[in-house]
């Protein structure tokens, strides 16, 4: 239920897409649109799968497939290369099978399937020069995007992906893309059993961007047992819309926020907290412009994660 959802979930998505008034492009051409500064249309969404479940492409693929829907797969190169992996995980006959549809993206997860945020520099970048080889060996390509396994990063590990030839990477922030986004720091909303009903999926579908900037932590790789401060300065647009913007942390619930300038505001993070993951989310409210019964949220969400810690501790 953490990492997966159930394919009856998934399939009321795809119903609600299919029916409803969203424009699902490919990865690719979303990034590319916005290092242009261009705009995107209203409500357009992209579909990642993370890990390379087979059931990934026996059960969703087949969804998408008969209505063409883009779709973005990350990989381990790790896992493609084992063959008992074969009943649980993409190998790469299958992965090769997908390449090969033009509305199908493979993107990159580093060599195994495993969480490298903590680790040296030298460790990381090994296992991602490792997978970019067996991924330009196996397809034929470069890989432009990366995925960073189960969302947890570093300023190090960032660094290395950015240095790496990648056009972006993803994390599992939740939030929505926009012009000014960091494209190795691209938010999304995770779609779990426990946080995948249909409600849940139109309400982050329709979503707005919240820009913000010179975030604190700058790492989102925690070495003390407290957490840190965070801080975030806001796009000067929604500064008055700002009174209606609430904090939450998972484990714990509602938390204080001020402004400490017209722009700039704290989060009192001067709370009880035993998780290893620490996710944060801000969320305001605002009217639709054409329809005043509509209402859309505008997120921003960080995962901190400790040093040291090992095991999948998730919540929205």
């Amino acid at each position: 239920a953490e990492t997966n959802i159930r394919t009856e979930q998934f399939k009321s998505h795809i119903e609600e897409l299919t029916s409803g008034t969203y424009n699902v492009m490919a990865l690719p051409d979303i990034i590319k649109t916005l290092k242009a500064g261009k705009t995107l249309p209203k409500d357009t969404i992209a579909i990642t799968f993370d890990g390379g479940y087979r059931s990934a492409m026996i059960h969703a693929a087949e969804e998408l497939d008969k209505h063409e829907i883009p779709y973005t797969v990350f990989i381990s190169t790790d896992i493609a290369d084992t063959d008992y992996s074969k009943n649980t995980y993409l190998v790469w006959k299958d992965i090769k099978k997908l390449a090969r549809k033009d509305h199908v993206t493979i993107g990159l997860h580093p060599a195994r399937y495993d969480r490298l945020f903590d680790l040296p520099e030298t460790e990381i970048r090994t296992a991602v020069n490792k997978a970019i080889s067996r991924y330009r060996e196996e397809l034929d390509a470069t890989p432009t995007l990366f995925s960073y396994p189960f969302g947890e990063y570093s300023s190090t590990y960032k660094s290395v992906i950015s240095s790496s030839g990648f056009d972006a990477a993803l994390t599992q922030n939740s939030g929505t893309m926009h012009k000014d986004v960091d494209f190795f720091e691209i938010p999304r909303f995770t779609m779990t059993e426990s946080y995948g009903n249909l409600a849940r999926f139109v309400l982050t579908s329709h979503a707005l961007p919240m820009p913000v900037y010179d975030i604190q932590p700058a790492d989102p790789l925690i070495k003390e047992d407290k957490i840190p401060q965070i801080g975030f300065t806001l796009h000067k647009d929604l500064v008055e819309k700002a009174q209606k913007m609430a904090c939450f942390m998972s484990g714990y619930g509602k938390l204080e926020h001020e402004f400490v300038t017209d722009k700039r505001i704290q989060i009192n993070t001067d709370v009880p907290q035993n998780s290893r993951r620490v996710r944060v989310n801000c969320t305001m409210s605002e009217r639709s412009d054409t329809d005043a019964d509509i209402v859309r949220w505008r997120w921003f969400g960080i995962l901190l994660t400790h040093a040291g810690q090992t095991s999948v501790e998730d919540a929205e």
